[in-house]
């Protein structure tokens, strides 16, 4: 049974890896990602220590009970501390089933669950600090009142609360001896209480309609509100603009540089057509979105033609506005072509497209266009095509195109709609030019011997990829492999390693080191496959086999790793490097960057590392093991980082100041001050000043 129908097997039910034998890694990932427990009936020693981290990992994530089953001698202090970290940040009750407590380790189960207190170990926590016990309490008690704040029901708002002395709504279906006085005080709370008005007047439709504009669907044609009446009462004294939209008025008032809108209903034979053309044209300056309103009865189809086209142009989103039964399928072909040809997001514009309301060669056309319109195509581009609106060939033709800009976007295509040969040209371009993407080739959709051709140009490309292919053993696999060992990888599967075989493998990629089994070789030869390894890829200073090399082998290695890793405190044997050394390498990393701060592991010089990260970035704060200090440690960190992230704050409003203008500060009622003195500066507006001065400060 191959690979493919084991995942298959254990995804329908879980338990079924307890009857396949030499399950591979990601058949167990499968079955310990639903069910934990079952990592108890895994045989693990063929897999290397790698591979059974990432088995005790999936298995806590999903179940943490199973943390007694883990053979912590297998991961070592750093995997097995991130094993611990997972399983309490997923239930921090697992903190029960966890001796070797830390600090670090008990402040996040108490986040994740405050009854996880309970199970702190306080022996452990005053051995540390005396004040270690009381803040992990306070954590739990802070845990605690946050979870009951958000089952506490949300306090009304003013906005959305009953004012005090606001009076309630007024349900006119209710109201049986209507007055226009409790009409009127209904419509102004809800202008949608117009439809249930006895007697509508002008006064109450009005008064109805700018409370809720969608009112006017409920007024009745007896009494229409007319443009004479909004022109001679609503707007005396005021500057004003009126826009006739088919039914429609739309009045809006200039007050004070700010636009009221006001919709009103008003018959369309009011005016005669080149004042209603004219009146649409005023309209859409104000607002595109006004291109709903629009009677295309009362243009010519020209006209029409003009409004639309004007209005997609510059926003694409009215294209839902317009009405199918008002143009024929040449008209909104010649618009939509017209709106991919002149817009900037061509993407959400071809999604407005209605492919329904088009032909097939029509929906190709545009289809083109908007491929060719893309200076760079917008990834999962080809989701957004109808494909059955296509043929088969126009289909194969639009995916070729999208794949020589897109490779990865194969796994959104619809394969379903081509024919084999087409589909396995396409999944030979993708692979060519990037071998990862042979992951979302359906190997069922192409032959044997092309899915193999695939595989040999994958691993060609790098031999590691041998790892995630699923190829039966035999002559095929053993090919596979030779190719793969010539490129860099392979040596998970080889039955015996030899020197020259390893050496030239590792100096292809570093991190096969991995697979080297030291037990194969002299410590001479081991100590040589380390170095090539390393000079490839010196993160791989974690794959090492410490016990394997003496210590000053061992110290050789990571000195040497060191100089390209300045994170290399968190990847090796702490025990085998003298201290002096070791905290030199944390200074070394904390002055090239502070965020190295939340790796380095608690010492006596601590305390020290911390002030000098906090003085280069103050908001590291957070990632300091805090608990492990004395409230006046504490305190003077924390009184450095303030003071960093003031200093920087203000330099940086020093140099916008510079730039931008000057005299910034505080006035007496606290406000800050200097924009209005800001000076004009080239290619930028005083809101677009602020708004740079308010981002900048925000990323700090």
């Amino acid at each position: 049974m191959n690979k493919t129908k084991n995942i298959a097997l254990v995804l329908k039910n879980a338990a079924a890896i307890k009857d396949i034998k030499k399950p591979d890694l990601e058949t167990c990932m499968a079955a310990l990602m639903q069910d934990g427990a079952l990592i108890e009936f895994i045989d693990t020693a063929s897999f290397t220590r790698r591979e059974y981290f990432n088995l005790c990992y999936a298995a806590v994530k999903s179940n943490p009970k199973v943390l007694p089953l883990i053979q912590r001698d297998r991961l070592g202090g750093k995997l097995w501390d991130s094993v611990m970290f997972t399983a309490v940040r997923n239930n921090g009750l697992a903190l029960r089933w966890i001796k070797e407590q830390s600090p670090e380790l008990c402040l996040e189960a108490v986040k994740q669950n405050p009854q996880a207190f309970a199970f702190v170990d306080k022996t452990m926590c005053d051995a540390i600090n005396p004040h270690c016990y009381t803040l992990l309490q306070e954590a739990a008690q802070g845990t605690a009142q946050s979870a009951a704040g958000k089952n506490k029901p949300a306090r009304k708002t003013k906005k959305s609360g009953k004012a005090k002395n606001q009076e309630p709504a007024i349900d006119l279906r209710d109201v049986e001896r209507q007055t226009e006085d409790i009409c009127l005080k209904a419509v102004m709370r809800d202008g949608l209480q117009i439809q249930y008005v006895h007697r509508q007047t002008r006064k109450l439709c009005r008064a109805a309609i700018r409370q809720n504009p969608e009112a006017d669907n409920y007024i009745r044609d007896s009494n229409m509100v007319w443009l004479d009446d909004l022109l001679g009462n609503a707007c005396s004294g005021m500057g004003e603009f009126a826009s006739v939209l088919g039914d429609y008025v739309f009045y809006s008032i200039s007050k004070n540089t700010k636009k009221v809108p006001v919709m009103l209903k008003v018959k369309g034979k009011q005016c005669s057509p080149s004042q209603y053309y004219s009146l649409c044209q005023e309209a859409l300056e104000d607002t595109f979105c006004n291109i709903r309103h629009v009677n295309p009865a009362l243009l010519s189809a020209g006209q029409y033609r003009e409004l639309c086209m004007a209005a997609i142009k510059e926003m694409p989103d009215v294209m839902v506005f317009i009405n199918e039964a008002d143009i024929d399928a040449d008209l909104y072909f010649q618009i939509c072509l017209q709106m991919l040809g002149s817009v900037v997001e061509l993407k959400r514009a071809f999604k407005k497209i209605q492919s329904s309301r088009l032909s097939t060669d029509q929906y190709y056309r545009l289809t083109q266009t908007f491929l060719e319109a893309s200076q760079h195509t917008a990834p999962r581009s080809i989701e957004t095509i109808d494909a059955k609106k296509l043929t088969g060939k126009q289909y194969f033709d639009i995916c070729k195109k999208v794949l020589e800009k897109i490779p990865h976007d194969f796994e959104n295509m619809q394969s379903g709609l081509l024919t084999r040969s087409q589909y396995t040209e396409l999944a030979f371009s993708v692979v060519k030019k990037n071998h990862a993407n042979i992951d979302k080739v359906d190997r069922n959709r192409l032959a044997k011997k092309d899915w193999l051709e695939l595989c040999k140009i994958a691993v060609a490309k790098k031999g590691s990829f041998l790892y995630y292919l699923d190829i039966p053993s035999g002559k095929d696999f053993n090919v596979l492999l030779e190719i793969a060992g010539k490129n860099g990888g392979g040596l998970k599967y080889a039955a015996s390693q030899n020197f020259s075989h390893c050496f030239a493998v590792v100096k292809k990629d570093g991190n096969e080191l991995e697979y080297v089994r030291p037990e194969q070789f002299t410590q001479k030869q081991y100590l040589a496959i380390c170095k090539a390894a390393l000079k490839k890829e010196p993160r791989a200073i974690g794959f090492v086999v410490d016990d394997a090399l003496d210590n000053d082998q061992y110290l050789e290695l990571c000195t040497a790793a060191q100089k390209s890793f300045y994170g290399i405190f968190d990847s090796v044997n702490r025990e085998k490097i003298p201290a002096s050394l070791y905290h030199s390498w944390c200074r070394t990393a904390l002055g090239h960057s502070p965020l190295w701060i939340s790796d380095i592991p608690f010492s006596k010089h601590y305390f020290h590392f911390c002030l000098k990260a906090v003085k280069k970035d103050g908001n590291v704060l957070k990632d300091i093991k805090y608990l492990r200090f004395t409230p006046e440690q504490y305190a003077a960190v924390r009184k450095a980082a303030e003071e960093t992230i003031k200093k920087n704050t203000t330099d940086e409003d020093d140099e916008l100041s510079r730039l931008f203008g000057q005299g910034t500060g505080v006035n007496k009622d606290g406000e800050r001050t200097g924009i209005s003195n800001t000076r004009k500066v080239p290619g930028f507006s005083r809101p677009q000043i602020r708004s740079v001065k308010t981002k900048t400060n925000k990323e700090r």
